[in-house]
């Protein structure tokens, strides 16, 4: 496997970000391509300007679409991540256990197998589905932070990913930060951890 040789410090100017973004269609294959690239257009703000160009590739009938992104944290450190259109309802899915389908739920069976109850949270609320994105990236800063996934199935499955976050990007996003600190001030928008 050929592994890639990692940029300087400052080499993503905003034009060099642009011109790589030209390259694609999609944002999911910018940042799987051009990943560099990508977490400097994201993190300078370029973002959307230079990738203006692109398409969705969630179908246009659902750009309108409003989901939201919930935590269940275990006291032992485990967290499930997830993402829905109606909270109430993946709520009971995730901890009523009513039928076969939520006894499936990794929420559900890790209460049944240790006897704890998750404290549950919601990370983000009402946003666009376009940024589904953001459950891969609260999945992996729960792991950067050394917390334990119980999610089995990869982040973004309301549809084609837009991001996805993998722990390797999530380190990789960590590094253009100075300190741990920096990087967790930054993602830590909505909740405090215990």
């Amino acid at each position: 496997m050929k592994v890639k040789e990692r940029k300087p410090m400052g080499y993503w100017t905003k034009e060099r970000c642009a011109k790589e973004a030209e390259k694609f269609k999609y944002k999911s294959e910018f940042s799987r391509k051009a990943n560099g690239a990508y977490i400097s257009a994201l993190k300078n703000g370029w973002i959307d300007e230079i990738c203006s160009h692109m398409e969705p590739k969630i179908p246009e009938s659902r750009l309108n679409d409003k989901i939201h992104i919930y935590l269940y944290l275990f006291p032992d450190n485990h967290f499930y991540i997830g993402l829905t259109g109606n909270l109430d309802r993946r709520d009971k899915e995730h901890t009523k256990g009513t039928n076969e389908q939520c006894r499936k739920s990794a929420v559900w069976k890790y209460m049944q197998k240790t006897g704890l109850i998750p404290e549950k949270t919601n990370l983000e609320e009402n946003i666009p589905i376009l940024d589904k994105w953001l459950e891969g990236f609260w999945e992996n800063y729960f792991m950067f932070l050394g917390f334990t996934k119980l999610n089995i199935a990869p982040t973004g499955s309301l549809g084609s990913s837009v991001r996805k976050w993998t722990y390797d990007k999530c380190k990789e996003k960590a590094s253009l930060y100075k300190t741990k600190g920096e990087f967790k001030k930054m993602t830590e928008m909505h909740i405090t951890l215990p």
